[in-house]
């Protein structure tokens, strides 16, 4: 089954229901199928042809959900790019994954950087194409062919393609629905930019379910205020949020002491971050009736892989990030690849229908990261993790974060989630500095009392691993994806453990 398959199935069966909310702009099924149409037309009298990566440089419109069902009804490959992606990066993007297609809007300007792709300004192209229903290849993909190509945050270097099978996506798909309990009364939107890998189950899962999808413009995306706003209004039920948003967004109600009712809320599903045990407790004691869940996974593998729900009376220092979806499975191994027992630490690998084809143009990545385990093929997450006494996956830290101290190793994360359990710090890095000294990095609305923050992690850590410099930093670097850009504050040589 192919992704392009499901959704015209669901137009076929609700072709008076409404697709796309934008503004107070409304587009039925039919409509928006009609508009796939007349952009596949176009592609295909461009001579474009099934495998190849087409750009879509679009902002949040009915011309961009358009543009993705078009590409993929072709058999093509989706490569979205957000509008407010620096030029330099799209220019890199543009180069690195050898698209010769770009699909955006008339108002935008990337004439410097697209000169040698071809163009097309879908808001004005459209109409001069029938809506006709080319049927081209779609009924030769396979749930192994490339349905979208999502380049990674970068946070680690040059930015990099992965693609991601119909297969992979249409399983997240279904465990995302299943959870969340969505149906054709389901109102849903889109909280990320369509350069992240989020972005695709909340564009595609409500339009293969016949529910209505609500584009809001930037300005709303990216302020959380105006955000929550705006889904009370629409009534809708289920948001995905990067855990630092909720923590601004509670923090500035409660300095205000106005908390918007959130009436229509049901589900509020953190991804990106730590969920740190701080934010839940705060989250829950305003908003009992809405559930919270702690969504893990990577673009590598189609999004998503595992799920916890947050119990509000949860106590832990640290929030599980769960159990694995349908047809996924994980497995925590420790020294020469040898699976550790439960509640011992160990990387993190995942197998599955959900794993990637792999990286565009990256043989050895492809090779150092995705490979064959017991006739497994498995993704290496690079996390560190251990199972707890109920079967859920527990978060600890990066494996590139290891630092080796006194002759033991120790996680960089597992130091800062317990410096993030004391009162009135708001964000942290640890770092090692010269003679293999650990320095904390922290935000705060006022200075700290070091010494009190001393004799606290004296009573978690051993002394070999407490800090010995504390540095009060009044607002972090954060990368286009809302993450702290650790690279900034941390060099690879300085992070190391030789």
């Amino acid at each position: 089954m192919d992704i392009y398959s499901l959704f015209d199935k669901q137009c076929n069966q609700t072709p008076q229901n409404i697709a796309l909310q934008i503004k107070k702009d409304e587009f039925t099924y039919s409509q928006l199928r009609n508009a796939s149409y007349r952009i596949t037309n176009m592609l295909s009298t461009s001579g474009v042809k099934s495998g190849e990566i087409i750009c879509i440089l679009i902002k949040n419109s009915m011309e961009l959900v358009a543009s993705i069902f078009a590409v993929l009804k072709i058999g093509a490959i989706c490569l979205p790019v957000s509008p407010d992606t620096p030029p330099d990066r799209i220019a890199s993007i543009l180069k690195n994954s050898g698209t010769r297609v770009l699909l955006k809007c008339s108002k935008s300007s990337y004439e410097n950087i697209v000169n040698n792709v071809l163009s097309f300004d879908v808001d004005i192209e459209i109409d001069k194409y029938e809506p006709l229903n080319c049927m081209h290849s779609k009924h030769n993909i396979k749930g192994t062919d490339p349905a979208y190509c999502i380049y990674t945050s970068g946070s680690s270097g040059s930015p990099k393609g992965v693609l991601l099978a119909h297969a992979g996506i249409i399983n997240h798909m279904i465990a995302k629905r299943k959870l969340l309990k969505i149906s054709q009364d389901t109102t849903m939107c889109l909280s990320f930019s369509i350069g992240f890998v989020a972005s695709i189950w909340q564009i595609l899962l409500p339009l293969i379910t016949g529910a209505t999808l609500v584009l809001y413009p930037g300005e709303v995306m990216h302020n959380i205020k105006l955000l929550l706003r705006s889904i009370e209004r629409d009534n809708i039920e289920t948001i995905s949020l990067i855990p630092q948003q909720l923590e601004t967004y509670l923090k500035l109600a409660k300095h205000r002491n106005r908390f918007e009712p959130l009436t229509s809320l049901r589900n509020i599903i953190l991804t990106g971050e730590v969920v740190r045990p701080k934010l839940v407790e705060t989250f829950y004691s305003h908003f009992s009736e809405i559930r919270l869940i702690n969504a893990y996974g990577q673009t590598e593998c189609s999004d998503d892989t595992l799920h916890h729900i947050i119990d509000p009376s949860q106590r832990t220092e640290r929030i599980p990030i769960g159990k694995p979806i349908e047809n996924i499975s994980v497995m925590i191994l420790g020294d020469e690849m040898r699976p550790v027992s439960k509640g011992e630490k160990g990387e993190l690998y995942i197998a599955g229908v959900g794993l990637a084809i792999g990286y565009l143009n990256d043989t050895d990545l492809n090779d150092r990261n995705f490979f064959i385990n017991q006739n497994n093929r498995l993704y290496r997450t690079g996390d560190i993790v251990y199972e707890d006494i109920d079967g859920d996956i527990v978060f600890i830290g990066r494996a590139d974060n290891q630092v080796k101290i006194s002759g033991h190793r120790f996680e960089l994360e597992e130091i800062e989630a317990y410096i993030k359990q004391y009162p009135a710090i708001d964000h942290t890095i640890v770092r090692v500095i010269e003679s293999q000294r650990l320095e904390v990095l922290y935000s705060s609305a006022n200075t700290i009392d070091t010494i009190c923050l001393q004799n606290y992690l004296s009573r978690k850590l051993p002394n070999s691993l407490l800090p010995s410099k504390y540095t009060r930093v009044m607002e972090f670097a954060y990368m286009s994806n809302g993450k702290i850009d650790r690279q900034k504050y941390c060099a690879p040589k300085k992070c190391s453990f030789e």
